[in-house]
């Protein structure tokens, strides 16, 4: 069988099988600890509930570091697989280099080898068989690697849409929170002025029945202010 027609579409993939490999994508320990440290700190709320900006930055930078992790992790992974792709190749070619080089014996034998012939037809027929079964199961190892490496890129990119939607909510509550603020903040102090007035209204008020009162007190003991 021609090695060409290995679908290029799959030289992504990794041959674990062939190799005694399994995937790791989902279970990549620096990966999957930068995920939980990401939910951890987005977590942690400042002293009016919300992020400070110190929190914020370090919830920024934590999230760049994750995705340049992942994305070295990807880079190392598609490495991998190429380099594990090549070998199975070199390999496929070997043995239709051999198997080749048995038919062209085949062809040069004669009638007194025609016993040992068969024979090896036979072990040449179930070796060819062997590789076509493993070849078989090779290109569905194949095809179910380039499945998980489409799912990581969807996840990927579900993870990158939640965290902009998650930055975005959390812009728009600060927007509303100062906003709230600054609106109980004017409330209070209009709400304080108009005590004080108030306050201050009647003090005045009750000053001035006081000095009246007094005055008329002083009036009727012979006294006058201006003899105090």
């Amino acid at each position: 069988m021609a090695v060409d027609s290995v679908n290029p579409k799959l030289q992504f993939g990794t041959i674990f099988i062939q190799f005694g490999l399994e995937p790791q994508t989902k279970q990549h320990p620096q990966f999957n600890g930068c995920l939980e440290n990401k939910g951890k700190k987005g977590k942690k709320k400042g002293k009016d509930g919300e992020l400070n900006e110190e929190d914020k930055l370090k919830l920024k930078t934590h999230e760049v570091e994750t995705l340049k992790d992942n994305l070295a992790f990807r880079k190392d992974l598609s490495r991998k697989t190429r380099a594990v792709y090549e070998e199975l190749k070199e390999k496929l070619v070997e043995t239709n280099n051999q198997i080749e080089e048995i038919e062209n014996v085949h062809k040069a034998s004669s009638a007194y080898l025609t016993h040992q012939y068969k024979t090896m037809q036979n072990e040449m027929n179930n070796k060819i068989h062997l590789l076509e079964t493993e070849l078989i199961a090779t290109r569905k190892q194949l095809e179910k690697t380039e499945s998980l490496l489409q799912q990581e890129i969807q996840d990927k990119k579900r993870i990158t849409m939640e965290k902009d939607d998650r930055i975005m909510d959390l812009e728009q509550r600060l927007v509303n929170f100062q906003t709230g603020y600054d609106n109980i903040l004017k409330s209070t102090f209009d709400d304080f002025s108009k005590r004080l007035n108030e306050k201050k209204f009647s003090w005045e008020n009750k000053s001035a029945q006081l000095q009246t009162k007094n005055k008329l007190l002083l009036a009727e003991l012979g006294l006058k202010i201006h003899d105090i």
